[in-house]
């Protein structure tokens, strides 16, 4: 999930093609970004729930998710 999310807010570059799990769709020569509007609806919603059930607002959860991903991206010893 923290991947794809952070890739879905820009914080992270995308995926190579080849790494997509669904190909992009191609409409009058534009490539459709890989995330759909009802996706990020909804993941926007999921991120809403979670902020409610942690008492958080979402921006704070937002960084909460990026720090963490961070933190465990670089090891313990940052």
């Amino acid at each position: 999930m923290n991947e794809d999310f952070l890739r879905a807010l820009g914080r992270l570059p995308r995926k190579a093609p080849e790494l997509r799990k669904t190909p992009t769709k191609r409409k009058l020569g534009k490539v459709a970004k890989p995330m759909s509007i009802s996706a990020s609806k909804q993941e926007k919603e999921r991120l809403t729930q979670e902020a409610n059930k942690l008492g958080l607002k979402v921006s704070a959860l937002i960084r909460k998710i990026i720090k963490d991903y961070f933190k465990e991206k670089d090891g313990p010893h940052s």
